[in-house]
């Protein structure tokens, strides 16, 4: 019997390997990262935004979650944004960290879409109470100063 030999030419696998490997980058956070500018209120958008996200009984707020409930709402668009950001690295397009910062910014724009749409139309709808103390009677949820709302950023993490 005669045996038969297969060549591979791997030298495209490996250098893509070797890119993949060498690029340090390990995930991508978003939310509000920065140090915590103070509010005219006195609170940190940090602070606010933890209220908010999960809701203050002895407050009175309702939670309005931005990062959480956004990321399971568009879910399979954010998978969608991933698998084309994967394939860009696994064919030498961008690297990890580049694919990882696209991801990042992707889902800053569904964070800043839920503040636009009151959570995709899911958010506690505001009482005359908030409204009221509101600048200029805005009925808008979670956005008066948008402070909150531009504190939304994401940073690739190595």
């Amino acid at each position: 019997m005669k045996k038969s030999r297969v060549k591979f030419d791997d030298s495209k696998l490996q250098a893509i390997l070797k890119k993949v490997t060498t690029d340090k980058a390990k995930g991508v956070r978003i939310g509000i990262l920065g140090s915590g500018q103070a509010r005219e209120d006195g609170l940190t958008n940090a602070e606010v935004g933890s209220i908010h996200e999960f809701g203050s009984f002895s407050k009175g707020i309702e939670k309005r979650s931005f990062l959480k409930d956004t990321i399971t709402i568009k879910k399979k668009e954010i998978r969608h944004a991933i698998v084309g950001e994967i394939k860009d690295v696994s064919v030498g397009k961008k690297t990890k960290t580049l694919a990882l910062a696209r991801i990042g910014l992707v889902i800053e724009g569904f964070v800043i879409d839920s503040f636009n749409t009151g959570g995709f139309g899911k958010w506690a709808k505001l009482s005359l109470k908030t409204i009221a103390q509101k600048t200029k009677n805005s009925t808008k949820i979670l956005v008066d100063t948008s402070s909150l709302k531009n504190s939304i950023t994401s940073k690739v993490i190595k």
